[in-house]
């Protein structure tokens, strides 16, 4: 199901999974990811790629912790290319160090946004998308504002770039992220629906 943004944020809600709030709420900037940030990108995507195995293990693969989820190619893709952009949510030093799975980790969330230039076709003219790719929130930091200041940090660099509107994708088994997006200005647009052919 895609959705599209229609309606002002309006709701703190978690991204993936509804846990119980940290009596601690950690202090962070989001900016610009680095090549720097690596392993950190790594430990988050991982657990993303987790949940989605969890929930659907017939079309997502077997996760391997021991080997990167993404590239190093992949990442310095997202980082370099001017159409689009990789952001990282990243605690202030000096912060509670209870709020992530470990001392040494300082990245609570990451998002990715890609610009897609379409052709026109017998409805649509030419159009320029943006789709928020990615939006991943350390499992042990949700419902503390991670989710909503990486969106809407994700939704101004689409706007500097010209956007009108921010498009994203999201599985039907995650009805806490669909509850997410939808608190924070997104609707559906379209579904998309699939039949396994035996």
């Amino acid at each position: 199901m895609s959705i599209l943004p229609l309606k002002p944020e309006t709701s703190d809600i978690s991204d993936i999974a509804v846990l119980p709030l940290q009596a601690t709420r950690p202090v962070f900037d989001v900016r610009p990811a680095t090549m720097d940030d690596f392993d950190e990108l790594n430990r988050l995507w991982h657990q993303l790629d987790a949940y989605h195995y969890l929930q659907d293990p017939v079309h997502f693969p077997v996760i391997k912790l021991d080997e990167p989820a993404r590239t190093e190619d992949y990442i310095e893709c997202l980082i370099n290319r001017h159409d689009q952009t990789l952001l990282v949510a990243q605690k202030r030093d000096g912060q509670p160090e209870q709020v992530t799975e470990a001392a040494s980790s300082k990245l609570l969330g990451l998002a990715s946004v890609f610009l897609q230039t379409l052709a026109p076709n017998a409805i649509f003219p030419a159009r320029v998308l943006f789709e928020l790719d990615n939006l991943v929130v350390d499992q042990n930091t949700r419902r503390m504002g991670v989710a909503r200041a990486l969106c809407d940090s994700a939704c101004q660099w689409a706007k500097g770039h010209g956007a009108r509107e921010m498009s994203l994708n999201v599985y039907d088994f995650n009805s806490p992220a669909r509850a997410f997006y939808e608190a924070m200005g997104f609707l559906p647009s379209k579904m998309q629906m699939r039949r396994q052919l035996l």
